[in-house]
């Protein structure tokens, strides 16, 4: 990227795909990153976490010691309670590289139901938010995404810690389904990225943005 005495960006060039532009603006004006991190648990073990969305690269710091002084109560789920932002999209592209959702798939049935995550796998075809929320993807949206999350996380803080844990352990017994399936799971995602033709697919996609 070529910048002037002010920084700002005059040209890019080099890149080899669309999005490749605007990357290198925004890392010479506002660089941003998703964190990626692992939180202790209250058992002693350690879970993956990562924001919700890119913050300021100088933000990560303060990001992080926040992350290193929290402690996760378990149990925690994937899909617990979805919040999302008025612009956002969601689809299962994985057919479009040989792949598909196999760890997804078990969660996203048991939110929308077998039929509906059939078709959002089988076409690839993005949702919009709105759609999304009446399948049940989505359990709140709006334009201030962040603004939502605070006050669902202001009226969870009311709950105690003890009754949060016991209606999630209550709630394991009565749904058993996902924990049966990830053996199977596991062995199905080890299977399609041991494949040589879907990491070239992949491979293909991340330096042109083209699909094989």
């Amino acid at each position: 990227a070529e910048l002037d005495e002010n920084g700002k960006v005059l040209g890019v060039t080099g890149n080899t795909c669309k999005r490749g532009a605007e990357y290198a603006e925004n890392e010479c004006t506002n660089p941003m990153r998703t964190v990626t991190s692992t939180m202790r648990c209250s058992d002693g073990t350690v879970i993956p976490v990562k924001t919700v969305m890119p913050i300021p690269k100088a933000n990560i710091y303060e990001c992080m010691n926040l992350i290193n002084k929290g402690v996760v109560n378990l149990p925690v789920h994937i899909g617990d309670i979805v919040i999302a932002g008025e612009n956002a999209m969601f689809s299962l592209s994985e057919l479009l590289f040989g792949l598909y959702p196999a760890m997804v798939m078990p969660f996203l049935i048991r939110k929308i139901g077998f039929q509906k995550a059939k078709y959002m796998a089988l076409t690839t075809k993005p949702v919009n938010v709105q759609t999304a929320f009446e399948w049940g993807i989505v359990d709140a949206f709006g334009p201030k995404s962040d603004m939502i999350l605070g006050q669902h996380l202001a009226r969870l803080t009311k709950i105690p810690k003890s009754a949060v844990v016991a209606y999630k352990n209550y709630m394991n017994k009565l749904d058993l389904s996902i924990e049966n399936l990830e053996s199977v799971a596991v062995s199905e995602n080890l299977k399609m990225f041991s494949d040589k033709e879907n990491m070239e697919r992949i491979s293909q996609f991340t330096n042109t943005g083209q699909i094989l």
